[in-house]
C-alpha cells in the first residue's frame, strides 16, 4: 500500500474546522457539530474501483467495509477514521491511498481557579473538560486531537478578559467580585462556563480630580482646565479606585493628607501636584500626577470696541494674565479722565457718568504688576469708540 500526499475533502453543510495531524500530517482531522450532512470525497477522478473503509476501534485496524465501487464520494454515518483506497479497475490493484478522522468534540465542562493576585495583575486558570478525540498513526500508536479552545473571564462588574491558554489575566481589580470562566471553540459556536469564584480586592489606583475654583472672566487667559493666570485657585479631589489607607498630596512645596485638598497657585511657570496612596494591609501603592501650568504676567489691549449692546466687544478691557497689582485709566483726547479702575476684570462701557460718552478716540494708560518678583508691565495708546449712526 502506498499512502500518498495527497488528502481527503469535507463538504459540510454546517461549520467544521481541521485539527492539526502531529502524527500524520498527510492525513486531515477534521471537527464538526454533527456527523449528519457530511460528505467525504477525493479530488482524483477517473476511472477506479474506490474502496471506503472504518477504523475499527476494537481491532485497531481498517476492516470496516463502507462502500465499494465507482462512486468518489462517501456520506459518513458515524465518527472516525475512514480509509480510501484507491484501486485500478482493471487489476483491482491498490493505486493509492487517503485517511481521514472525522470528530464531534465536546465541552463537557469548565473549572476556574485563581493563580496569581498582585497589586498590577489579577491571574486565573482555567480547566476545560472535554472528550478525548483518539486516531491513530500508520504504525497503530493512538494519539489525542489538540484543537485551538479559548479562555474568557466575564466578571459581574463587566471585567473582561482573554486568553489563548488556560491561564488568563486581567488588571488587578479594585472592588471585589466573582468572576466565571468560559472555555470556547469559536469556530464551533461550542462553549461550557464555570462556576463562580469570588475574589476580595486588594489593589488601588491613584486618581486626581480637580476643580477650578476662581471663577473665570472672560478677558483672563487660560489655555485649559488645568493651566491659568495667578491665582489659579484649584480644588484637588482624590478620586482614587480601591481601599486606600493612606494618601499624601505633594502640592509643590507643600504635603498634606486631606483627601480632598485645596491650594493656591502664584508663582509663574509649570508645577506638578502628586497623589499617593496606600493600602496598607496589601502594602499596594500607586501614584498620580498633574501638570499645572501658571503662565506669566501679560497684558494685550484693543484699539477699538462698540458698546451696542449685542454682547459683542461691547466693552474696553485688557486682556491679562497673572495680574497681582492693576490701574488703568482712560482719558479723552483732551485729557479729561472718563474712567478708571483696579480691577482687571472690569471694563469701561462707553459711559461717561449717567450718559453716553461720543464716538470718537480715546487713551488707555495701563500698568500691571505680576506675581514674580520685578514683573512689570504699563500699556498705553489709543482705542477708539465706535457707535453705529
Amino acid at each position: 500500500m502506498t499512502v500518498t500526499s495527497g488528502q481527503l475533502l469535507l463538504e459540510s453543510s454546517t461549520p467544521y474546522m481541521k485539527a492539526e495531524n502531529t502524527a500524520v500530517p498527510a492525513d486531515s482531522i477534521y471537527l464538526v457539530n454533527q456527523v449528519a450532512g457530511l460528505t467525504v470525497r477525493t479530488s482524483l477522478q477517473g476511472s477506479y474501483i474506490y474502496e471506503w473503509l472504518g477504523f475499527n476501534n476494537n481491532s485497531d485496524s481498517w476492516d470496516i467495509p463502507l462502500a465499494y465501487g465507482t462512486i468518489s464520494t462517501y456520506t459518513p454515518l458515524i465518527e472516525g477514521g475512514i480509509l480510501l483506497n484507491i484501486r485500478d479497475i482493471n487489476s483491482d490493484q491498490i493505486i493509492s491511498s487517503y485517511r481521514c478522522w472525522i470528530f464531534v468534540p465536546q465541552i463537557l465542562g469548565a473549572s476556574v481557579s485563581i493563580e496569581e493576585s498582585t497589586c498590577q495583575y489579577l491571574t486565573f486558570v482555567g480547566t476545560a473538560q472535554t472528550r478525548n478525540l483518539v486516531y491513530y498513526d500508520l504504525d497503530g500508536n493512538s494519539h489525542i486531537v489538540v484543537y485551538p479552545l479559548t479562555y474568557s473571564i466575564s466578571s459581574s462588574q463587566g471585567i473582561e478578559g482573554e486568553s489563548k491558554d488556560e491561564f488568563v489575566s486581567i488588571e488587578a481589580p479594585f472592588s471585589d467580585d466573582e468572576y466565571t470562566l468560559t472555555v470556547a471553540l469559536p469556530a464551533l459556536g461550542k462553549s461550557a462556563s464555570s462556576e463562580p469564584v469570588a475574589h476580595t480586592a486588594f489593589a488601588v489606583r491613584a486618581m486626581i480630580g480637580h476643580e477650578v475654583i476662581k471663577p473665570e472672566v472672560p478677558n483672563e487667559g487660560h489655555m485649559g482646565i488645568v493651566s491659568g493666570s495667578a491665582p489659579l485657585e484649584i480644588r484637588f479631589t482624590d478620586n482614587s479606585k480601591g481601599v486606600v489607607t493612606n494618601r499624601e498630596w505633594r502640592l509643590g512645596s507643600i504635603s498634606s493628607r486631606e483627601k480632598d485638598p485645596f491650594h493656591v497657585f502664584t508663582t509663574a511657570g509649570r508645577d506638578t501636584v502628586r497623589l499617593f496612596v496606600e493600602n496598607f494591609e496589601t502594602g499596594c501603592m500607586d501614584e498620580a500626577e498633574l501638570e499645572i501650568l501658571i503662565m506669566d504676567l501679560a497684558l494685550e489691549a484693543p484699539n477699538a470696541f462698540t458698546p451696542n449692546g449685542d454682547g459683542v466687544n461691547d466693552q474696553f478691557r485688557v486682556y491679562y494674565r497673572s495680574v497681582r497689582k492693576f490701574k488703568m485709566q482712560i482719558v479723552s483726547r483732551w485729557g479729561r479722565t472718563v474712567y478708571e479702575s483696579d480691577n482687571p476684570a472690569e471694563g469701561w462701557d462707553g459711559s461717561i457718568g449717567n450718559g453716553d460718552a461720543p464716538p470718537g478716540v480715546y487713551y488707555y494708560f495701563v500698568e500691571a504688576e505680576g506675581y514674580n518678583p520685578g514683573e512689570k508691565i504699563k500699556l498705553q495708546g489709543p482705542v477708539h469708540l465706535i457707535r453705529e449712526k
